[in-house]
This record gives C-alpha cells, structure tokens and sequence, in this order.
C-alpha cells in the first residue's frame, strides 16, 4: 500500500509540474502578444514627428508609424517609416508623387485601403505602402476606401503623381485617363514591373 501511496504522489507532483509549466508558457506567449506592438516600435525608433523635419537628422532616420491603428495605418513590419517617408508622405497634406514611386511608395493622409470589389483577387493581396492593402481615396459615403487610386495626376487635393508617367495605372497616359481604377492597367503595370 506505501508504494502505490508514493506512486500516486509521485505522478501528482508530476502533473502539478507539468500544469505549472504550461502556465509559464502560456502566460509567456499572453506577454508577448500583449506587447508585440511596443516591441516593434521599440526595434524601429521612435514614434515619427516634427523631430523629423530636424537639420541634424538624416532621411533614413526610422521612426514609427504615428497612428498605426487609424485611418492611414500599417501593419509591421510597414509600421517602421524613414523620417523622409513620414515628411514627404504622411505629414504633407498635399504629396507628390514621382512616377518611379507610383505603385508601391507614396500615399497620403486621405488614403484608406481600397475596397476590395474594386480590385480582382490577386491584387486583393497586395501590401502596398503600408502593408494594408493598396491605397485608394476615402469613399464619399463613408469611411471605407473606394475605387480611385491614392495617387493620380488628376487630384486638386491629396496625392498628386506628376507625369510624364509611364505606368499603364497611371492617369498620365492617354490609356489611363480617368478617375477609376481600371483593373487591366494595373495588372499591366505590375506584370511590367515584377
């Protein structure tokens, strides 16, 4: 009977170890998902403003995202910005867009990502410049994205893409005039460039 006595505490003990252990690894893992956001912020710099604009600091200098979660947020690792990205890009009401960073670099404060009936499938996936999808500017109605690209030639307000510009998605060409997102051009462009 003593050893089936030690036997049964024995694997009690055993089991409250184990329980113990996945407590641990449990409440690890509850930690860093916790703080993931602040550790991405804390490895890319600080948080991105007028500092920016500062003589002595260089283009490169990164800094994060001032508003991840709002309408012109990121996901990591886009989160992490250059200090000459937020000036040109976030903190201009008005950017300018050249045509070599059309598609994939610039966007402005007005920009939200674009609906997704807008877009077939495949561009669905794209990351875009803040790894949100691809920019288009705010719907009327609502606060959702809808169909015209972030960056056109045409735009009074927000980002402006200066031309003579190439790319078929653009509203430069004679192919790509209007406001829509016109579907073949940008699967056009994108097959052109990668």
């Amino acid at each position: 009977a003593s050893s089936l006595f030690s036997n049964s505490v024995s694997l009690h003990l055993l089991t409250s170890i184990e329980r113990v252990s996945l407590m641990v690894r449990v409440t690890f893992l509850c930690t860093i998902l916790l703080f993931a956001p602040f550790l991405a912020k804390a490895t890319c710099g600080p948080t991105c403003g007028d500092w920016c604009g500062a003589l002595d600091v260089p283009e490169d200098e990164s800094c994060f995202h001032p508003d991840p979660d709002g309408p012109v947020g990121c996901l990591d690792p886009y989160c992490c910005l250059t200090c000459d990205s937020y000036l040109r890009f976030y903190a201009e009401p008005n950017p300018s867009c050249s045509c070599e960073e059309f598609g994939g670099h610039c966007y402005a404060s007005n920009c939200v990502p674009c609906a997704a009936e807008c877009l077939p499938g495949f561009l669905q996936k794209e990351d875009g410049p803040l790894g949100t999808g691809l920019l288009c500017v705010q719907g009327q109605e609502d606060k959702d994205g809808g169909c015209e690209p972030c960056c056109q030639n045409s735009h009074d307000e927000g980002c402006k893409l200066e031309c003579p510009c190439t790319n078929p998605a653009a509203d430069c060409s004679s192919r790509g005039k209007g406001s829509m997102l016109h579907f073949e051009f940008i699967s056009e462009a994108i097959s052109k460039t990668g």
